[in-house]
């Protein structure tokens, strides 16, 4: 009867799988090449980042197995990693993303740029605010959800 040398030496059991394969092996998960079925200590993937698994490995890669001799360490503390939070894309990220061949030109004169963004936000059925500003950043939400970005060109 043929053994499962990974149940063997993770789990201490002796097991015929058969034909199936080996679930504990299966089980495995390396971080070095984020697949399943080795550990990244057996891994053969070569990669230039090394994420360690726990505060020990930080302290022995820098050289600091005499510390963890000298206090009688041998403990493995995890390290535990958040994934980063979603950041919702700002009104410049957004204009970023979008191509200049999408770009509405807002053509005005010379201190008449606020009427001219009030008469096209009117002639649009959007709502004006009082400042300039407000006016502005509302009508550039408005081209962002049609897929486009403004520019402003002041004519001489």
């Amino acid at each position: 009867m043929p053994t499962c040398p990974t149940c063997l030496d993770k789990l201490k059991y002796v097991r015929d799988h058969g034909d199936s394969p080996c679930i504990t092996r299966l089980s495995l998960y390396c971080t070095q090449c984020s697949c399943y079925g080795h550990e990244r200590d057996t891994c053969d993937q070569v990669t230039h980042v090394w994420r360690p698994g726990t505060y020990e490995e930080i302290i022995r890669s820098l050289g600091g197995q005499y510390i963890l001799d000298r206090w009688g360490l041998d403990t493995e503390t995890q390290i535990v990693y958040h994934s980063p939070k979603y950041r919702p894309l700002t009104l410049e990220d957004q204009e970023r993303e979008i191509a200049e061949t999408n770009t509405i030109e807002i053509r005005y004169l010379k201190g008449r740029q606020d009427k001219q963004i009030r008469a096209i936000m009117d002639h649009l059925k959007l709502k004006t605010e009082h400042a300039m500003k407000d006016n502005l950043t509302r009508l550039r939400w408005w081209a962002i959800s049609k897929g486009k970005k403004l520019r402003l060109v002041q004519e001489k």
